[in-house]
């Protein structure tokens, strides 16, 4: 019965990958809203 071997150069990348992306994420998520609230101006929508 063969084992199977453990690529651990790709589990690390995928394991950077799942720590980077939400970062990443966030980070344009908040520059879309600063985006916005300089260029639409109804102050209710940011309460």
């Amino acid at each position: 019965m063969a084992r199977a071997a453990s690529d651990w150069s790709q589990a690390a990348g995928v394991g950077k990958s799942l720590l980077f992306s939400p970062v990443v994420g966030f980070i344009l998520a908040a520059l879309l809203l600063l985006l916005l609230k300089a260029l639409v101006r109804v102050p209710s929508l940011y309460k």
